[in-house]
């Protein structure tokens, strides 16, 4: 546990003090201001013009993770590949495994401290409005639960494809072509209209599960879903630096 602490410290640290990560998470919260401030225009409207906006808003998060995780993924093996100090991190008395679980909760770690100013937008809504709206619990509960299970998968694929190559843009490229894959399984009934082409859509696009998430709908066979994709991918990475170590 020790050894994990002090990894994972030496990797909060260098995603703090990233350019790029600065600039993700400039990027990042824009992108979720804009969004809130859609709804509170919406939600001034009437509730019929707001209808089906939060939805909207879980598939503009899910598009937007997309292109940040490959971002702050794509750095955290192929930089250490580039600058010679992978080869002095495995010489140490550490197990992959550790290193492994140390870069992913690291990130995972900064990808949460990203969520937390998004938490002010519910109490500065009910300061603001004259007549603040009814806001279901559970439906905020569902979008960040939603949003931390799908964001982890995202960040453990961008793991994975940085364990591949030394080159940040390789990395980044890989990442986002595998969420790329996820997210045009919604797709499946429309460009392969065949039996069970919904189930297969229901079943992995993260744009449909982060819409049940956002009306408060928590599935255990999503919650599940994420879990061990997430768990499967980091047992993969960890394999792949076995495999580059002993080579």
């Amino acid at each position: 546990m020790r050894v994990f602490l002090t990894l994972w410290k030496r990797e909060l640290a260098a995603t703090f003090l990233s350019p790029t990560a600065g600039i993700v998470a400039v990027v990042f919260l824009v992108v979720c201001g804009a969004t809130f401030w859609a709804l509170i225009a919406s939600l001034a409207s009437g509730p019929e013009a707001s209808a089906g906006l939060v939805e909207v808003g879980g598939w503009l998060f899910v598009l937007t993770m997309s292109v940040v995780a490959p971002l702050l993924t794509m750095r955290l093996f192929a930089e250490e590949y580039r600058s010679g100090t992978y080869e002095t991190l495995m010489t140490a008395p550490v197990t992959t495994a550790a290193v492994v679980a140390a870069k992913f909760f690291g990130i995972l770690t900064f990808y949460l401290a990203l969520l937390l100013p998004t938490l002010a937008y519910g109490p500065l809504l009910r300061q603001c409005a004259l007549t603040p709206p009814d806001v279901d619990p559970a439906t905020v509960m569902g979008m960040y639960f939603g949003a931390v299970l799908i964001g982890g998968f995202f960040l453990s694929l961008g793991l994975a494809a940085s364990a591949l190559t030394r080159s940040h843009l390789a990395a980044g490229l890989t990442a986002f072509a595998w969420i790329a894959l996820f997210l045009l399984a919604g797709l499946i009934p429309y460009v392969w209209p065949v039996p069970g082409g919904d189930r297969w859509a229901t079943w992995l696009s993260p744009i449909v599960h982060m819409a049940d998430f956002a009306r408060g709908i928590v599935d255990s066979r999503f919650v599940v879903f994420y879990l061990i994709n997430t768990l499967w991918v980091l047992f993969v990475t960890e394999r792949l630096l076995e495999f580059r170590r002993w080579v």
